[in-house]
């Protein structure tokens, strides 16, 4: 049976990293002193030099993006909220005139007109 896999914290992570990054060992010594694989020191120590760039980025821009998602929220519980209350509506309106359910309803048609124009004086 294989070996269940190790979830690690983002902190231990972080902490491997700063030491891969900072360190004059070998990513050999730092997996054998952190119980991991060298390759999986290499990766997060690839991962925190190419995104340390974020922790500096203008506060603005992570704002923007936090606002985004939070009205994206917003908007799609508000879509779900109309939705609810359109069919409400529509089920109560046709049910008193005697249908089933608004999506039973044929849409109104408009009377055809003939081919040809009709002359006033017939």
């Amino acid at each position: 049976m294989a070996a269940k896999r190790k979830k690690h914290t983002s902190e231990f992570k972080a902490q491997v990293a700063l030491a891969a990054l900072k360190s004059n060992k070998s990513l050999q010594q730092l997996a054998e002193e952190f119980e991991l694989h060298p390759v999986q020191v290499s990766t997060w120590k690839k991962r925190l030099s190419s995104h340390a760039a974020r922790l500096f980025e203008n506060g603005k821009q992570q704002a923007r993006e936090l606002d985004f998602s939070a009205e994206r929220r917003l908007l799609h519980s508000k879509i779900g909220e109309l939705t609810i209350k359109l069919d409400l509506a529509y089920s109560t309106a046709h049910h008193q005139n005697g249908s089933k359910s608004w999506k039973d309803q044929k849409k109104p048609t408009r009377p055809k007109r003939a081919h040809g124009r009709a002359s006033a004086a017939e």
